[in-house]
């Protein structure tokens, strides 16, 4: 019998190297081979002397094993299965004569293969040999790879292609054809589809999962560009990872990971594997890849690796160097960016503050994430960056139980632990991140392209304004962030709450290119029930913002002013940290109540909160990690929820699953349903040129009182509705503006427009 607590302590797999890299890595010349374009390498293409057939393996063991792993994000996710083989220029393949140049090709084939990658334990290409990968009908192609991706210890390997069949043709001049090793060690036989599209996206993570170019990833559309996809063990597995800046901010190319995802000489790096768009996904590419790294620095206490890539990212890959802060402070807003079980770029949010936290234990090398509030995390994130509310990185994934099916815990490996908690080189981030010990604690992205413009100021997000809450009194904060290239000392936005213009937000000091800053938004009176807030760039000292899809926030939340209270008491079992719950609204999913943390202890605790709550109908969720609730072998828990004189509304004491669901109601005094949710409208064309019309799209159904505002909160104009349509004057300046829509029935939230 496996004891529970073997269960909570699996295994990671390491494998660590080091060994040194002085040239190029996987870096292609975006050349189609000669056999693209020429009629005789055609032909000879057809022929089946090149053609290599390679039995498919059996895979009932590997796909046990991969039913057992996969509930485990501290075991990389498994794509294919390696098969050995000894593949060289003379032993196979095809060299074929054209004038001064012989082209060497070789096909590989393994029935019903999802992908192929190839593994090379000896490869060197002569000055003028090019080198390409194909699919059939050249539907991928990989190429040309030179003399650029030697390296001194002779390995390499390519990335996956979908398909069954492979093919590789090299081309060089005569002369130099002895100057060229090519041995394929190894076949990788993908048998998981990393590239169908079905309805949960074009891999296999779970539909819960947001893509990185929907609505929720629309501000971090740079660190993205950071969070790369790593190939390891013998190419077999993922891993997610993130590339990192530096104190000295010269682009080397370090990528952090987690220990437990190891690699090897020839692992590989896929970047801006997306998928380009949200409302039509189509799959991603994973042509951006390189070949090679040299490991740094890698410590199992905080489960970190930092490896340096055996070449720095090309332009074309338009790469960006996330920031950091090795700071002790928890993340008061937690974001991650991964590849969950190899799939195109996800995004999650977590809205609450990350807990010191051991894994799965007490301690203070990681941070949990009790459970995310938007998306999740699956095996293949792991290795993946925690952004904190300053899109810096604060740890990177090492495991959890937190699923599409399980509102549960994750756990990340403190950056601050590994910045030098432990003393030597190979065990720090420090000597590889400040080489020059500087003491610096927070670093700013990195971006190597000039900016889109010279003054862009975005809105990153607000915090410390929950979803729901009975403080009438919180202050939330602006976190924003400079995007254009040049220095900014004065920003002005303006700040409207239910429709109504409040006190401008001005910002003095001095903003450089990657610099963020924070600022309170004092003073708001907010209404019972449903209230917005909506934030706007105005200018930026003199000059206008030039890029104004990201200089707008809005938010809607909830504010019980007249409130009622339910205690749950909750008593644990030995392990605590399993059992969470859910209280959920049965009239709409705007916002859930989440639990508190709860600890591992012999016996139990018994723990009593008190929740504000109103008059309406709720429904709370029970949850256990483990699916073994907290009455059994390690105890004899039960909830008790009751509401504000005494009387019962939930009593569990029978809990030995993973979930259970009660619905209770409350009735008194409170009401949280005075404010009418704020109808929202949109324009079309926005932007609009002055002199054209706009198109109001939604309906709207009674006459209605038409008030264009401008930044500063002035009336500038009062037009016509006709129909569905506002004509925009020619007299009306370039600029930004609101339309508010006044009605005695209906509550409208102002809605932004640009004239140009």
């Amino acid at each position: 019998m496996i004891m529970k607590p073997f269960l909570k302590y699996t295994f990671t797999l390491s494998f660590l190297f080091s060994c040194l890299f002085h040239v190029l890595g996987q870096i292609q010349t975006g050349e189609y081979p000669p056999s693209f374009f020429s009629k005789s390498a055609k032909l000879a293409g057809q022929s089946n002397t090149f053609t290599v057939q390679i039995e498919k393996p059996n895979l009932e063991q590997i796909r046990k094993e991969d039913q057992i792993e996969d509930q485990h994000k501290d075991i990389p996710w498994r794509f294919g299965k390696a098969i050995d083989v000894d593949y060289n220029l003379t032993n196979s393949g095809v060299w074929i004569q054209e004038g001064s140049v012989s082209i060497w090709k070789l096909t590989i084939k393994v029935p019903d293969a999802i992908s192929l990658n190839l593994n090379f334990d000896q490869f060197e290409l002569s000055e003028n040999a090019k080198l390409f990968a194909f699919t059939n009908n050249y539907n991928d192609v990989l190429g040309a790879l030179t003399s650029r991706n030697n390296k001194t210890d002779g390995k390499f390997a390519i990335r996956p292609l979908k398909g069954d069949e492979l093919t590789l043709e090299l081309t060089v001049p005569t002369q130099e054809v002895s100057q060229n090793i090519i041995t394929i060690s190894q076949v990788v036989y993908g048998y998981r589809n990393i590239f169908e599209k079905a309805s949960k996206s074009f891999g296999s993570s779970g539909n819960c999962n947001l893509d990185i170019n929907c609505e929720k990833g629309e501000r971090w559309n740079d660190i993205k560009r950071s969070v790369v996809l790593i190939l390891r063990a013998n190419n077999t597995r993922w891993c997610s990872g993130a590339l990192v800046n530096n104190v000295l901010e010269d682009g080397k190319p370090f990528v952090l990971t987690a220990n437990h995802c190891g690699l090897q000489t020839n692992s590989i790096f896929v970047f801006n594997y997306e998928s380009p768009n949200c409302k039509n996904p189509t799959d991603g590419s994973l042509s951006n890849s390189i070949s090679g790294a040299t490991l740094r620095a890698s410590h199992g206490n905080s489960d970190f690796t930092l490896f340096e890539l055996s070449s720095t990212p090309p332009a074309s890959f338009h790469v960006y160097y996330a920031g950091w802060d090795n700071r002790d402070i928890s993340s008061q807003r937690s974001t991650g960016i991964h590849h969950p079980s190899g799939d195109v770029k996800k995004i999650s949010h977590d809205y609450d503050s990350v807990t010191n936290s051991g894994y799965y234990s007490s301690g203070t090398t990681h941070w949990q994430v009790s459970n995310w509030d938007e998306g999740t995390t699956e095996v293949g994130s792991s290795g993946s960056s925690l952004f904190n509310q300053y899109q810096r990185i604060v740890g990177q994934l090492h495991g959890g139980d937190a699923s599409c099916t399980d509102n549960l815990q994750d756990y990340y490996g403190k950056f601050s632990t590994s910045w030098n908690a432990i003393s030597g080189n190979s065990n720090q981030l420090q000597p590889w991140l400040d080489p020059n010990n500087t003491g610096t604690q927070v670093m700013n992205g990195f971006d190597p392209a000039s900016a889109n413009h010279a003054y862009d100021i975005e809105l990153i997000h607000l915090y410390h304004l929950s979803n729901y809450s009975c403080d009438t009194a919180q202050v939330p904060k602006l976190i924003l962030k400079n995007k254009g290239d040049s220095s900014v000392q004065y920003i002005k936005m303006q700040v409207v709450l239910n429709g109504m213009f409040q006190s401008p937000l001005v910002f003095n000091g001095n903003l450089n290119r990657h610099d963020i800053v924070e600022i309170a938004i004092p003073n708001l009176q907010y209404g019972n029930g449903i209230n917005q807030l909506s934030i706007y760039v105005d200018s930026i000292g003199p000059n206008p913002d030039q890029y104004y899809f990201n200089d707008t926030l809005e938010q809607e939340f909830y504010v019980n002013k007249v409130n009622d209270f339910v205690n749950v008491a909750l008593k644990t079992d030995d392990y605590g940290s399993e059992t969470s719950w859910l209280i959920k609204p049965n009239n709409h999913n705007f916002f859930s109540i989440k639990s508190p943390l709860y600890q591992d202890v012999n016996g139990g605790v018994l723990y009593n909160q008190s929740v504000c709550l109103y008059d309406s109908c709720f429904t709370f969720e029970l949850n256990d990690a483990f699916n073994d609730g907290f009455n059994g072998t390690f105890g004899n828990g039960y909830l008790l929820v009751t509401n504000s004189i005494g009387d019962t509304l939930i009593f569990e004491n029978n809990f030995t699953t993973g979930q259970k669901t009660y619905s209770f109601c409350l009735s008194g005094v409170s009401s949280i349903q005075e404010n009418k949710r704020l109808e929202k409208l949109e324009l079309f064309p926005n932007p609009v040129q002055s002199g054209n019309q706009l198109l109001v799209k939604g309906k709207i159904e009674r006459d209605v009182t038409l008030i264009i505002f401008d930044l500063n909160g002035r009336e500038v104009l009062k037009p016509t509705l006709n129909g569905q349509i506002i004509d925009i004057p020619s007299s009306l300046n370039a600029g930004i503006y609101f339309l508010k829509i006044v009605d005695d029935t209906k509550r409208y939230a102002p809605t932004k427009f640009i004239v140009q």
